[in-house]
């Protein structure tokens, strides 16, 4: 018999995230605990919240493991989750300072029933997804990609000694799957690139190309740290996670396109096909690869900036930029995307799209400077397409 808990634990994946990353993989309860969020049914109708007024019902993980809410309704697969303010940064910046919530997956296994094969699956929760993080430039037509709530998994396929012989990932709607043996690992444990902001999971690294979807690019450098993640053990009818195993809501409330990329909130993870048939995964990673090969070539591209440095001034840190450079075959040069770190801040990394109205210049990207911090950032590109760069890795010491 397989002792599925110790090879979850030998298995566990090794996130590596992209430089401009501003949401992780984190607790579940951040969805629920946040200050602003609510929980509404599927007419709309408030049914508990996070700071909740006088007799209302108090939002949690353990509100929504109870077979009945307490008005007497069952929960809905219509029923949201949603933050009221959308400061979503911010307050992913804060949620992730408490180490009750940061760093965080959860781990369950399942047999398929296509390929009579146990699969380990690792499920990832972030606060939020914002593709490519280029905010609203060049999306005059509507937001691509950015919803509250986001979950992502991979899976790995076990033979009948208990090895693993092959991983999938998920990628948006999609999927990609490799052979165990060529999977970048550290160990026993396989490397998972998230995409930046989209958190699409990928086998390897972008450079200067990204990887094309054949409807998108999602960039992926594994240049923004790599800590560990802490393994949640998920078994069938454990009444500590009845909210993973059977809440059958969404996981936020945004309401959107679906295709080519979600702009939708997340329905529950329990919801999905590949929860119960793992092989399913497989099939969505095969439907991948007949449609890069139908869909027409990627995009040209912003250039990588150059010339690009982080400054001090009135306060607060700057960008200069200079895009003079630009190809021929790309939109126009539109924003920046701008990701800051500080060792001496205790919280994670901030960022800010920003407009630019001429071909250079400087730009405050409002966010406070210490003179007695270093920082260090990424910067990129953002065309009038709403297309992003790959980034420049750039540093500021402290003030002499």
């Amino acid at each position: 018999m397989l002792d599925f808990a110790q090879l979850l634990a030998k298995h566990r994946p090794i996130l590596k995230y992209d430089s401009h990353e501003l949401y992780f993989a984190d607790s579940a309860a951040e969805m629920t605990d946040n200050p602003a969020n609510v929980l509404r049914d599927s007419a709309g109708a408030l049914v508990a919240a996070a700071t909740p007024q006088p007799g209302q019902t108090k939002l949690s993980l353990a509100l929504l493991s109870q077979a009945n809410y307490p008005n007497g309704d069952a929960p809905n697969e219509k029923d949201r989750l949603g933050d009221t303010t959308k400061n979503y940064v911010e307050e992913a910046r804060q949620l992730h300072l408490n180490p009750n919530y940061r760093n965080q997956m959860y781990g369950r296994w399942a047999k398929s029933q296509a390929d009579g094969c146990w699969w380990l699956q690792y499920w990832f929760f972030y606060f939020y997804d914002d593709y490519n993080l280029t905010g609203d430039i060049g999306q005059e037509a509507g937001r691509v990609g950015a919803h509250e709530g986001d979950w992502e998994m991979i899976e790995i396929q076990l033979d009948a000694n208990g090895d693993p012989q092959l991983a999938a990932y998920s990628q948006h709607k999609n999927g990609e799957q490799r052979p165990w043996a060529k999977v970048e690992k550290q160990g026993d444990r396989p490397v998972v690139y998230p995409a930046r902001g989209s958190h699409a999971n990928y086998f390897t690294r972008t450079k200067l190309l990204p990887h094309w979807t054949g409807a998108g690019v999602d960039f992926s450098d594994g240049k923004g740290g790599s800590p560990d993640i802490a393994l949640n053990v998920v078994e069938d009818g454990d009444p500590d996670y009845a909210w993973l195993l059977k809440w059958p809501g969404y996981w936020g409330d945004t309401v959107g396109v679906i295709l080519p990329f979600n702009s939708t909130s997340p329905n529950a993870p329990c919801e999905h096909t590949v929860w119960e048939e793992p092989h399913h995964l497989i099939d969505k990673a095969k439907e991948l690869q007949a449609q890069k090969k139908a869909a027409p070539p990627a995009p040209a591209l912003p250039p990588v900036p150059r010339g690009v440095s982080l400054l001090r001034g009135d306060g607060t840190l700057h960008v200069f930029y200079d895009s003079r450079d630009w190809p021929a075959g790309a939109g126009d040069p539109a924003g920046l995307v701008v990701t800051v770190n500080s060792p001496q801040d205790p919280l994670p990394p901030t960022g800010r799209t920003l407009p630019i109205d001429s071909p250079s210049g400087d730009v405050d990207t409002g966010i406070e400077a210490h003179d007695d911090w270093r920082y260090d950032g990424a910067v990129s590109f953002v065309d009038t397409h709403g297309v992003a760069s790959a980034s420049r890795q750039v540093s500021l010491p402290k003030a002499a």
